[in-house]
């Protein structure tokens, strides 16, 4: 019995450990998608782009319509990025 509740919490760990490097992952390639195509604007929506992965899903929330209709724009070479660091989602909703 005890060492069956070891070994969940084990898994347990894992779980939370890998999700923490998803995010950090997910954060690093956001920035460096910002970095590339948003030099100059970037200082003025860093921080009001938000971004949530909701299971194998990865929701962007822009700050308002010009910034979603850019990324939107560039959607190809975001995913390109993600694809760099082995971020694979099954939708990316930028809204």
């Amino acid at each position: 019995m005890f060492k069956s509740i070891g070994i969940i919490t084990e898994k347990r760990k894992n779980f939370f450990k890998n999700r923490i490097t998803k995010d950090n992952s997910v954060k690093d390639a956001m920035e460096e998608f910002l970095n590339i195509f948003f030099i100059k604007e970037k200082k003025l929506f860093k921080n009001k782009i938000t971004v949530v992965i909701s299971g194998n899903n990865l929701i962007i929330s822009a700050p308002n319509k010009i910034v979603a209709n850019e990324m939107a724009m560039r959607i190809g070479e975001l995913t390109m990025i993600f694809k760099k660091k082995n971020l694979l989602f099954d939708r990316v909703i930028i809204k």
